[in-house]
């Protein structure tokens, strides 16, 4: 829900993921989930884009809601 919520109204989002064996907390406007390699495109600060692997995220809310 907040994944389509958030690419529909462009709202940034606060994402955990587990990698290496602890929570890496990522922030950014989403700007894609890509199926076919099953991960999401993050635009985080200065217009970095990072890739998050779907199996890889704990938990996803939307900033406002923090």
């Amino acid at each position: 829900m907040y994944i389509s919520q958030a690419l529909n109204e462009h709202k940034p989002v606060k994402i955990s993921t587990w990698a290496n064996g602890e929570i890496v907390i990522t922030e950014g406007l989403l700007q894609e989930v890509d199926k076919y390699h099953n991960e999401c495109l993050l635009k985080c600060q200065l217009d970095v884009i990072k890739r998050i692997q779907l199996s890889s995220i704990c938990d996803i809310c939307l900033l406002e809601e923090v």
